[in-house]
């Protein structure tokens, strides 16, 4: 079964962690053996997605985490996240990410 989350959006300067625990979605004993992220527009127009994701994803436990970085203003992404795990099973987790022409406020 697939998760879809929506991602802060980010200013195009920025890079920023997308991070995902699989604790919950994985059997007892069952580990992360590798993650692999990949990006499309979701909306707008970019002529390079994939160079948002310019890292391998890291794997820490059960945690992936992947870097995204620059994108196009006004483009939203849709970023794709395949975890394989000790069993041969496959999880599945998207994330909209949306990119903006200044750095977003945050509410204090």
């Amino acid at each position: 079964m697939a998760s879809y989350v929506t991602l802060p959006s980010k200013d195009y300067q920025t890079i920023i962690p997308w991070v995902v625990d699989c604790s919950s979605q994985l059997y007892d004993g069952e580990t992360v053996t590798s993650a692999i992220v990949t990006s499309a527009v979701f909306a707008g127009v970019d002529s390079a997605p994939e160079d948002m994701i310019t890292t391998d994803a890291e794997i820490e436990g059960n945690i992936v985490t992947q870097y995204v970085e620059g994108g196009e203003e006004g483009v939203t992404y849709l970023l794709s996240l395949d975890i394989c795990t000790s069993l041969t099973n496959v999880l599945k987790v998207y994330a909209y990410l949306s990119v903006l022409n200044e750095t977003p406020m945050v509410a204090l």
